[in-house]
């Protein structure tokens, strides 16, 4: 809500009370306004972080954001941080 994290995370994440947190125990910096994305391990499904720190799963279509789905990480998520010009790729707006 109103949060998106910065650095690179390749851990299982968890929710903490200042944040995400990585199972390895390190705690993500809160920042305003900038996106990512990243792959989920078990799925290769690919996830995305708004600006708004909202994470959506993006479907294997044309337009991807058009069609994005809601995605709550948990405990047993793991996410893999992808380069930055994937954003362009996928033809998000951020």
């Amino acid at each position: 809500m109103g949060s998106s994290f910065m650095g690179s995370f390749t851990a299982t994440m968890a929710r903490g009370s200042g944040g995400w947190i990585a199972d390895e125990v390190m705690v993500m910096d809160v920042v305003k306004g900038r996106g990512a994305v990243f792959v989920e391990r078990s799925t290769g499904q690919w996830v995305v972080r708004d600006p708004e720190g909202d994470f959506w799963t993006l479907p294997t279509v044309d337009d991807p954001w058009r069609h994005r789905l809601p995605f709550h990480p948990t405990e047993d998520t793991g996410l893999d941080p992808v380069p930055g010009h994937y954003k362009h790729v996928l033809g998000l707006p951020f």
